[in-house]
């Protein structure tokens, strides 16, 4: 009976490494082949290293809710940053 269960485990572990293995080369050649592909297209080529890597586009911030306020719009949005990275240095030398 363990004889078996450990032939059975043995057996999972290796297919399990060699679906992994399957897979990662798998990843390898797709991306070296789409690199490849659009090499003349600089765009394509970052958009397909950033899927190699997992990175999630950039969302857009449309709306920011600071002290239950919410602005909307880029002006304000971008106005309330800057309140914010203008005031950071002098808090952090009052924490001092």
């Amino acid at each position: 009976m363990w004889i078996l269960l450990s032939r059975i485990l043995i057996s999972k572990k290796n297919y399990s490494n060699f679906f992994t293995t399957l897979l990662r080369k798998s990843k390898s050649l797709y991306f070296e082949s789409n690199l490849k592909k659009f090499e003349q297209h600089p765009r394509k080529n970052w958009d397909i290293l950033r899927e190699a890597i997992g990175k999630k586009p950039n969302v857009p911030i449309t709306e920011l809710k600071i002290n239950e306020a919410t602005s909307n719009g880029p002006g304000p949005i971008a106005n309330e940053f800057n309140n914010f990275f203008s005031k950071i240095g002098s808090y952090k030398l009052l924490m001092r």
